[in-house]
């Protein structure tokens, strides 16, 4: 197998000679909310969930649900529904959400008047868009450690994971099985990554690279098979898994707090790992120890994959001045040098655990093929705080969407009778298609073309008998081409 190594240095990554993307596809400003790093996107739906805090801290703040295409708010998630100590719930930190958007995982607190930032808070499971609580307190009102964490939610939504502090404060990545209804756990671990499919989770622990001790050594545990201990690897990092679960791929800088306020630093790298041959077959940057503080010049801080593990995103900040987003660079896998570099002016910045960008807090997702990112946070000055999408490469259709125009949605929702569907392209629908979230084909009909009141609204009947669930609903046009696609609740 041939391995390809590259010695990056800084000024390959600066990449300023390097052709640029990053064309706004759309971004949409709010009003009366102030920055949250909070995002998640669900591709299978092609929705995005974007949080905010509120404005004074005394108002809950609202998560968003967006049309990845176009940019349209389709929803909004009102987060101080639901309560903590009898106070309404307002901040949202973070949110991570199943393929299809119909879980989120969310963690949110309460609001200080006075300075605005969480003092409480609890991570909980959100069933979307029935709204209702399918686990609750899961982490909670933990004296402000709780602040900042990220649970994850795995494609299907069968795995939810959460850090966990032992009773000896040891940190550990808690496992809920929601099918099994039971949970393990992973000592001294952080992170994680699920492929499509759930047989593999992929995370960082404290561990040994080339004998120095180093706090993100990758490892993978088989969800299949969990009497076999994870198995772990020479590398560290953050870790990611390819849709398929064939690929490992590895990004960041390696480090270990030897003891209060003292770290040990390893160089920046990137790697793919084909699991099925147990080999590297791509690599970026040296696994070279790099000493004690100060903090060094590293290369870059983290990586974001395409889900086919053919193309990587690197980015990284000035660590004296964190507002210079000084790496932030596209290869493909398989290539030695970099082939374009986001624009200075761009938002995207690969990390969903925030960062700073050019004014504020953001964070970032991409869709799996990496070609749209799209950033959450205070990017939109002195509007306030907004949510963009930005093209990743120079074939993405670039197309700045009207923010105040009507919002595409389903209604009512949750549905008991008739369910009314107002989207732009209703004109070019011939037939609607009703299935289960499995893709199961429950019900199909004809498109009446503006049978309500309203332009770009039809109204459809569902079947009678039509059991209580979540489904998938969608407008396709005369060539089988999906117009529109909505998720929906019977009750």
């Amino acid at each position: 197998m041939i391995v390809f190594l590259l010695i990056v240095t800084q000024n390959i990554l600066s990449g300023q000679s390097l052709p640029e993307v990053g064309n706004t596809m759309w971004e949409i400003a709010y009003e009366g909310t102030r920055d949250s790093p909070a995002i998640a996107y669900a591709p299978d739906q092609d929705l995005i969930f974007a949080g905010t805090y509120p404005a004074t801290g005394e108002v809950g703040g609202e998560i968003y649900v967006v049309r990845g295409s176009t940019g349209t708010v389709i929803d909004t998630i009102l987060i101080g529904l639901w309560s903590i100590n009898g106070k309404p719930l307002t901040n949202i930190e973070s949110i991570s959400c199943s393929s299809d958007g119909s879980l989120l995982c969310i963690c949110a607190g309460n609001g200080n008047s006075e300075s605005g930032r969480s003092v409480g808070g609890k991570v909980f499971v959100l069933e979307y868009p029935s709204r209702r609580i399918v686990i609750d307190s899961i982490i909670y009102n933990d004296e402000g450690s709780w602040k900042g964490v990220r649970g994850f939610i795995s494609p299907t939504g069968r795995y939810v994971v959460v850090p966990f502090w032992s009773v000896t404060s040891v940190s550990m990545l808690r496992v809920i099985d929601r099918q099994s209804d039971t949970s393990f756990y992973l000592a001294n671990s952080r992170y994680g990554d699920f492929d499509d499919n759930e047989r593999y989770l992929a995370f960082s622990t404290i561990g040994e690279v080339n004998k120095y001790p180093v706090s993100n050594q990758v490892a993978i545990v088989d969800l299949s098979n969990l009497s076999k201990p994870p198995k772990r690897y020479n590398e560290y990092g953050t870790p990611s898994l390819s849709s398929n679960g064939r690929f490992l791929m590895i990004g960041g800088f390696g480090a270990y707090p030897a003891e209060y306020s003292r770290y040990h630093y390893h160089a920046s790298r990137a790697t793919v790992t084909d699991l099925e041959t147990d080999s590297i077959i791509w690599a970026l940057g040296e696994k070279k120890y790099l000493g004690v503080d100060p903090f060094p010049k590293l290369d870059f801080m983290g990586c974001t994959w395409s889900e086919d593990a053919s193309k990587v995103f690197l980015y990284g900040i000035d660590l004296e001045d964190v507002s210079d987003w000084s790496t932030r660079s596209f290869y493909r896998v398989g290539d030695t040098v970099s082939n374009s570099r986001m624009c200075d002016s761009c938002h995207y910045c690969g990390t969903v655990s925030g960062g700073r960008g050019q004014d504020g807090l953001i964070g970032s997702v991409a869709n799996p093929q990496l070609t749209i990112g799209y950033t959450n946070g205070g990017i939109i000055r002195p509007i306030g705080a907004g949510l963009t999408a930005e093209a990743l490469s120079h074939t993405t259709s670039t197309t700045v969407s009207n923010l105040l125009e009507s919002h595409d949605l389903t209604f009512p929702n949750p549905v008991k009778g008739d369910l009314h569907i107002r989207c732009i392209h209703v004109s070019t629908a011939t037939h609607w298609i009703l299935t289960s979230i499995n893709g199961e084909r429950i019900a199909e009909g004809l498109v009446v073309n503006n049978p309500t009141q309203y332009d770009n609204e039809i109204a459809i009947t569902l079947p009678p008998n039509l059991a209580i669930g979540v489904y998938n609903v969608r407008l396709i046009d005369s060539r089988l081409t999906s117009q529109c696609s909505y998720v929906v609740m019977k009750q």
